[in-house]
């Protein structure tokens, strides 16, 4: 009797060992996530040029190195959305159906290794994405045969719903070098300065931007730490060897491409003092520490006739003046519209625009604007079609 009674516990002592077992299975040390994935979405701009918009998700593992191939799967998953809106009190919608294509959805992390082969999400329909509204795309991966990493385990890309400006389809004209120090236009040529001594124009026609035309410029030009149009003359600002920062004009005559040495000298001293000048018609912006802006006015013989300081802080990555009214544009790519009213009073700004974050530089062409991005693209827009919000 003792026997069968020592039989039976042992028994049932190994059936408890073997649910146990079978209630938590061995689970492999290495966990699965996204590389830069994290609670706030990346903002991605869309153009609607021809281009490819895409970006790659690369799925990784941490922890100890597998010893066999981890398959791994990407989806995008749309339940996120709500979530997503629910935990930060926001209200983006989902990216619109048929509009982004994963170039896979399945991938292996091979054994000894770190990551997988990217897989790239491409924006198949641009078109459906309409302006003035904000997608959030949430890419997730999973996996059968490790953890994943549930912080990491979704990548939040907020889109824009065109480029560069919201409300208006832009029409890329051409490409240039980046990383020019003036960009400018005059009489229907776009002139830009690369360096102090390298000064292109580009004739802006139907079609797009013309083959570059090496300007000859004279040696005071190399002098100027910024050029800008004003009439039919450049006026350089800044002066590098002239500690009194006056303002050197310059004529253009764009049949010869040449530029003729200074014509005339605007004012004695203190004009080293702004940081960027912005000229409109018969004005000039000049901004002082980045925060300060002052308002030139001058008369038909380009004589000063008076001066203003233009209330509110500008602190701007990108400002330039159109009619009546100052742009802006700020950290977070929002395009954003100052009225200048007599005195330089301002009136409160208004939103004209989302996804310019990438945009370097802009100035007004007739009912235009010529824009170029951070990749040297240069952009038309119709100056009508921005939104004021």
């Amino acid at each position: 009797m003792k026997l069968s009674r020592y039989l039976l516990l042992s028994t049932a002592f190994f059936m408890l060992s073997l649910g146990q077992s079978a209630a938590q299975p061995e689970r492999p040390s290495s966990r699965i996530y996204i590389s830069e994935a994290s609670r706030k979405p990346f903002e991605r701009i869309v153009t609607l040029s021809p281009e490819k918009d895409s970006f790659r998700i690369t799925a990784f593992c941490d922890g100890e190195l597998p010893e066999k191939d981890l398959r791994v799967s990407f989806a995008i998953d749309k339940s996120k959305v709500h979530a997503f809106n629910s935990e930060y009190g926001t209200s983006y919608k989902c990216v619109p159906e048929g509009s982004v294509k994963l170039s896979a959805t399945t991938g292996i992390i091979p054994a000894g290794a770190v990551k997988a082969a990217p897989a790239e999400a491409l924006l198949v329909r641009k078109k459906a994405l309409k302006a003035g509204e904000k997608y959030l795309l949430p890419i997730t991966v999973s996996s059968r045969d490790a953890l994943v990493d549930e912080s990491r385990g979704t990548i939040f890309y907020l889109l824009y719903s065109t480029a560069p400006a919201s409300g208006t389809e832009a029409v890329r004209i051409g490409a240039v070098e980046p990383s020019f120090r003036d960009f400018l236009v005059m009489d229907g040529n776009l002139l830009i300065r690369w360096g102090y001594d390298d000064l292109k124009a580009y004739k802006i026609n139907e079609k797009g931007l013309g083959a570059p035309r090496k300007m000859t410029i004279p040696a005071n030009i190399t002098r100027m730490e910024h050029l800008f149009p004003l009439g039919d003359d450049l006026l350089g600002a800044q002066c590098r060897t002239n500690s009194d920062g006056q303002l050197w004009a310059f004529p253009v005559d764009f049949q010869g491409n040449a530029v003729s040495d200074v014509s005339k000298i605007f004012g004695t001293s203190g004009y080293n003092i702004f940081s960027r000048i912005y000229p409109s018609g018969l004005d000039l912006y000049c901004l002082k520490d980045d925060t300060v802006m002052m308002l030139y006015s001058l008369d038909g013989d380009l004589e000063w006739t008076g001066v203003s300081t233009i209330g509110g802080s500008w602190d701007f990555g990108l400002i330039f003046p159109m009619g009546n009214s100052l742009y802006g544009v700020g950290s977070e790519g929002a395009l954003w519209r100052f009225g200048i009213g007599a005195g330089g009073d301002v009136t409160i700004p208004r939103k004209a625009g989302l996804g310019w974050g990438k945009i370097v530089a802009a100035v007004p062409m007739g009912g235009f604007i010529i824009a170029a991005d951070n990749e040297g693209n240069v952009w038309k827009i119709k100056a009508s079609e921005l939104i004021v919000l």
